[in-house]
């Protein structure tokens, strides 16, 4: 038997209005969070979109500044990789109460720094003009003639290695090697931190990622968990800060001094110049008569000539990693018989 409720037109009014109100104020937060869902996401495509677009038409982007370690060792956990080591130390500090000492055997056994948080380098890895700074007092100085020193024979901070090794380890598993050349102008107080510079750009060259339009590197793949750096022989130096900066500073080279040269005679050349955070490369060509080409390399050479004569030399300042706009210099030098 079947049973039937009768509900009256005033009964069946009110129900209507009851359930009215009651969807009403829920349709409209469903729709509010649909719609702030959908705009969080079209903002979120539009900045990195904005971003890719920007990279891709060489439009400038926003600089990228952060800090990895500024002498507070709570934030990261310090071992060795290795016979290598790192350890805190509360001596000649930076910044902060701490720095960190690394102790290097060669190119494969040096110090580990991790994250306790990995740090997110996706803005890094964004911006091609990007670089890790780390700066770094070496414990012992070198005998270095610079004829810019007026003191001959002077200590200076000079680096004591030729390469240098960094391993990068992301949250998601992804290593990233790479060698670099140390190039450090010596400074006039041996016991100055000196800047060691590599590009974010190096890094998904080094991998093969560098290929035409540069990837985006987000989620685990862009948290850095941990870095190790190794020297190229044995040596100990400290490390007061690790930063992620931006530079954008174009190469400049201060012209090359006149000199009196005579035949059979050897005449020192000091390249002078200023590259922000890139990694500069020297090469020198001594006659321009048959063409510019790579007779020497470094920042301060010598060379003589045996004929007399007008001779162009021409010097040519780079960046190791391609990443700027090389600059030359020229001087004519009269060499007399």
């Amino acid at each position: 038997m079947r049973s039937f409720l009768y509900v009256t037109d005033t009964e069946r009014n009110q129900v209507s209005l009851m359930d009215q109100n009651r969807r009403r104020p829920r349709s409209v937060s469903a729709t509010a969070a649909v719609t702030f869902a959908v705009c969080a996401s079209l903002t979120g495509l539009l900045l990195l979109g904005g971003a890719a677009a920007a990279r891709q038409q060489g439009a400038a982007l926003p600089p990228v500044t952060f800090s990895l370690f500024r002498g507070d060792t709570g934030d990261v956990t310090l071992s060795g990789w290795g016979s290598g080591r790192a350890e805190e130390t509360k001596e000649n500090v930076l910044v902060g109460d701490s720095a960190i000492r690394v102790t290097t055997q060669g190119l494969y056994q040096g110090a580990r720094i991790d994250f306790k948080n990995p740090v997110d380098l996706s803005s890094a890895f964004m911006n091609p003009k990007t670089y890790v700074r780390l700066q770094v007092r070496f414990t012992t100085t070198q005998t270095a003639f610079d004829p810019t020193n007026p003191e001959f024979g002077a200590k200076v901070a000079a680096a004591p290695f030729e390469r240098m090794r960094f391993l990068l380890t992301m949250a998601d598993g992804t290593q990233h090697e790479l060698v670099r050349p140390v190039v450090i102008p010596p400074a006039e107080d041996p016991d100055a931190y000196v800047p060691i510079n590599f590009p974010i750009a190096a890094i998904l060259k080094k991998s093969g990622e560098g290929n035409g339009a540069r990837p985006m590197v987000t989620g685990d793949a862009a948290k850095l968990k941990s870095l190790a750096i190794f020297g190229d022989k044995y040596q100990q130096f400290t490390i007061g800060e690790i930063n992620v900066i931006t530079d954008d500073t174009d190469i400049n080279v201060e012209p090359l001094e006149d000199q009196i040269a005579f035949v059979n005679d050897s005449l020192t050349f000091v390249a002078i110049a200023e590259g922000g955070a890139s990694t500069l490369r020297y090469s020198w060509d001594f006659d321009a008569k048959d063409g510019i080409q790579e007779d020497a390399v470094g920042r301060v050479v010598e060379h003589g000539w045996r004929t007399p004569g007008t001779y162009k030399v021409t010097l040519t300042v780079s960046d190791e990693d391609g990443l700027k706009k090389p600059q030359t210099t020229s001087i004519d030098i009269e060499v007399a018989p």
